[in-house]
């Protein structure tokens, strides 16, 4: 392994050197090419520091507007580049065991690459973790702690839990039991819990004075199609700090169905539920999440289906797929199209709506083999068969613990 190292005085550009070696065996060169960037400078910052080293980029790129895609030294796994007023792209490459390899790729708008500074992937947690037991989970029983925004899944062959990355300050416990075959059964919910890092929580019992019936209602899906299956789940978001809890999940349900969750008389006035629905058919799908305090009968509305996109493969020295589609008005927030191999290699673009600016939408995959340090083995070969993802989102509500809120994404897929 060679490491090459310039000086802060050393210009930006291409370099060609040669490396000689002399010993016994005799003498060997050979030529390298080393391209020195202008580091530190620009509007954009990402940092892949504080990730497993699994999950930091072996390779970045940015695109400045509709100019050409650059590729962006690093220092310490921290990029910095330029993004115009007309927005821009950012691709990045990680490794994974073996040959696994993903490309992600995302487009966005100035100040959606500015926002908040520093862009952090894999931000430092700093979290706690929390240790505890449960009583009173049969053997047909599930059961979900949660608290600070972490959450784990109990079960009889197993009655102690642990919680990680558990915020810090008082947190609001919540504890929800419910039945593989008869469904919601009983639930708990300890309030202002500042419990010490690596504590053990107070013993939770289902069958105590502190566990209470869920409540229940009848929830009505407006805008199925014939065949579509239907299934629900429930969050429970808690605390000023709006934290989530999971109540349940994976619950089938149809035109209508009986929803549970969190009876009026043991809500606070900062508790919001949830109510996650999901209706599918082969290869489509269509989601909704709905935020209201008090659970009663209610009818949620799902999206239009996503269009089904013209997808094509570009020429290139590797796969290139790209889509061509219209974003309907409830998902005009972001999105995306990922595909893969079917093995170890996938691609993921994703654009924001302010990015695009309308509703017609064309993403596809750029040819980044003449930048330097691109391997065309990242990505897959041109010659693969495997299945494309459009997807679609609507703009996440500004907090999640707002009366009537809501969030609707699609989904098609497909082969090629």
């Amino acid at each position: 392994m060679l490491t090459v190292s310039v000086g802060s005085s050393v210009a930006p550009g291409t370099y060609f050197l040669t490396v000689d070696g002399s010993g016994t065996a005799g003498h060997r060169s050979t030529p390298l090419t080393l391209t020195v960037g202008q580091a530190g400078v620009g509007n954009v910052t990402v940092d892949f520091s504080s990730c497993p080293v699994t999950d930091r980029a072996v390779w970045l790129a940015a695109q400045n507007g509709a100019g050409a895609w650059t590729r962006i030294p690093g220092a310490s796994d921290v990029y910095t580049f330029t993004i115009g007023n007309g927005g821009g792209g950012l691709a990045y490459v990680e490794l994974g065991a073996g040959d696994a390899a993903s490309l992600t790729v995302q487009y966005m708008t100035q100040a959606e690459f500015t926002a908040g500074g520093t862009l952090v992937f894999c931000p430092p947690t700093g979290g706690k973790t929390i240790n505890g037991t449960v009583a009173g989970v049969d053997v047909t029983d599930v059961a979900i702690v949660s608290l600070g925004g972490s959450s784990t899944f109990v079960t009889s062959s197993s009655l102690n839990f642990q919680l990680t990355d558990v915020a810090s300050g008082a947190q609001d416990l919540v504890a929800y039991r419910h039945s593989l075959l008869g469904g919601p059964e009983s639930a708990i919910i300890r309030r202002g819990q500042d419990i010490a890092d690596n504590g053990t929580a107070e013993p939770l019992d289902f069958g105590s004075i502190a566990a209470f019936p869920p409540a229940t209602a009848l929830i009505t899906v407006d805008g199925l199609v014939g065949g579509e299956d239907v299934s629900h789940g429930m969050f429970y978001r808690v605390a000023a700090n709006c934290a989530t809890a999971t109540l349940y999940s994976g619950a089938l349900g149809g035109v209508t169905f009986t929803a549970s969750g969190i009876p009026s008389g043991n809500q606070q006035v900062t508790d919001f539920h949830g109510l996650f629905v999901a209706a599918s058919l082969t290869g489509a799908s269509r989601f909704i999440t709905q935020y209201f305090h008090t659970l009663g009968d209610r009818t949620v509305t799902l999206g239009a289906a996503m269009p089904t996109p013209t997808v094509t493969a570009l020429t290139g020295p590797y796969k290139r797929l790209q889509a061509l589609y219209t974003l309907p008005a409830e998902y005009q927030g972001s999105t995306g199209l990922q595909y893969s191999d079917g093995a170890s290699k996938s691609v993921s673009i994703n654009a924001t709506f302010g990015y695009l600016g309308a509703a017609a939408t064309t993403l596809a995959l750029a040819d980044y083999s003449g930048l330097t340090g691109w391997d065309n083995n990242w990505a897959p070969a041109s010659s693969s068969v495997g299945d494309w993802t459009v997807s679609g989102a609507g703009t996440f509500p500004a907090s999640a613990c707002t009366e009537g809120a809501s969030f609707k994404t699609a989904t098609v897929s497909g082969t090629l």
